[in-house]
C-alpha cells in the first residue's frame, strides 16, 4: 500500500465502547484538518456498522474483526491498513486537543527520534497529569515509575526530553521505522507490549521521547476497569514475560527471585485481606503460573488466555 507523505494515520480500537469511540471521533473532527486520515478497529462483535462512526467522520476507515485477538494485534490490522507517513496510536478512551498532533509529527523530523509520546491528563480532572514519561524499568524489582503522575500541571512538563518508555494511550512513529522495527509484539494481547516494542526501538538506536508541548486527554481504564480480574491476571504475567524477554540470565534470575520471595507473597496478603478483593486472587496465581510455563517452554504460550476472567 503506497505511504501517502505527509498524512496521519490515526488508529484506535474499540472493544463494546462504540459510545466512547464516538466522543474520541467527534473530538478529532472539531480539530478541522484535512492531512488525517482516521481508522477504527473493531474487536470481538459479531457484526459491525460502519455507519455509526461515518455518521460522525464520514471518511472513516472501519476494519472488523468478529474475534478480540488484543491489543496489539488489534493495532497492527491498523498499521498494515494505513497510508499515513505518521502512524498514531491512540486509546478510544482519549480525546484529542489543538495540540495533540502537531508537536508529536515536528518531534519525528528528528531521524535520530522513533517514537514519541504527548503529555497524558485525565480526562476528568483536566489539571492532573497521568503522564510525563517513564523511568526504565528495575532489572531486579520489574518495576518503573510514572513522571508526573497525579501531580497539578503547573507547565512543569511543557518540554521534550528521552523517556524510558512511551504510553500505549498514545503513541505516534513513524511508517519508515516500523518498516525497520516490525509491528507491535503479540506475546502480551493485553499491557506491557508499548514497553516492549519501546525497547525494540531502542534495540535499533532509535530514542523515546516524550514531547510535553503536546497534549491528550485520558478517560483511562475504560475498557479493562481499574480493579478487574483481567488486568491482575494479564499484570502479573506479562511483566514476568517483558523482563524474561528484556533482562539478561543474571538480572532475570534475581528478578524472579524477587518476585517469588516477596512481590507476589505481598499482593496475596494484600488481596487475601480486603474482602472485596478476593476475586483477584486466581487470576493473580494463573498469571504467575503462566509465566513461569512461559519461561521454560514459550511455545506454551497463549496470549489470549486471561480472557477467561472477564
Amino acid at each position: 500500500m503506497k505511504m501517502q507523505k505527509g498524512l496521519i494515520s490515526i488508529i484506535t480500537i474499540n472493544f463494546f465502547n462504540l459510545e466512547i469511540t464516538l466522543d474520541m471521533l467527534r473530538s478529532i473532527k472539531t480539530l478541522n484538518r484535512n492531512d488525517l486520515e482516521v481508522i477504527v478497529v473493531e474487536l470481538g462483535s459479531d457484526h459491525c456498522d460502519p455507519s455509526r462512526y461515518q455518521e460522525v467522520l464520514h471518511d472513516v476507515v472501519v476494519i472488523h474483526n468478529e474475534e478480540n485477538i488484543g491489543f496489539s494485534a488489534g493495532n497492527n490490522l491498523g498499521i498494515e491498513k494505513a497510508t499515513g507517513e505518521f502512524l498514531y496510536l491512540v486509546n478510544n478512551d482519549t480525546e484529542l486537543l489543538e495540540t495533540s498532533i502537531d508537536p508529536l509529527v515536528n518531534a519525528l523530523q528528528d531521524h535520530t527520534i522513533g517514537i514519541v509520546s504527548p503529555k497524558i491528563k485525565y480526562y476528568d480532572q483536566k489539571n492532573i497529569i497521568q503522564y510525563a514519561g517513564y523511568t526504565l524499568v528495575s532489572p531486579i524489582t520489574g518495576r518503573n515509575a510514572t513522571i508526573g503522575n497525579l501531580e497539578v500541571d503547573e507547565h512543569q512538563y511543557d518540554t521534550s526530553y528521552e523517556t524510558g518508555y512511551i504510553h500505549g494511550a498514545a503513541m505516534m512513529t513513524k511508517r519508515e521505522h516500523i518498516d525497520k522495527v516490525g509491528l507491535m509484539p503479540l506475546e502480551f494481547f493485553l499491557y506491557y507490549e508499548e514497553l516492549d516494542w519501546t525497547a525494540s526501538f531502542h534495540k535499533h538506536q532509535l530514542k523515546s521521547m516524550f514531547i510535553g508541548t503536546a497534549e491528550i486527554f485520558h478517560k483511562e481504564s475504560m475498557s479493562v476497569g481499574k480493579d478487574s480480574p483481567l488486568k491482575e491476571y494479564f499484570i502479573a504475567r506479562n511483566r514476568i514475560i517483558f523482563m524474561k524477554k528484556s533482562t539478561r540470565n543474571l538480572y532475570f534470575l534475581l528478578f524472579i527471585s524477587f518476585c517469588l520471595l516477596f512481590s507476589l507473597p505481598k499482593r496475596y496478603v494484600t488481596l487475601f485481606f480486603s474482602s472485596n478483593k478476593r476475586n483477584l486472587i486466581p487470576p493473580l496465581l494463573s498469571g504467575y503460573r503462566d509465566a513461569l510455563n512461559y519461561i521454560k517452554n514459550p511455545n506454551t504460550l497463549e496470549p489470549d488466555k486471561g480472557l477467561q476472567f472477564r
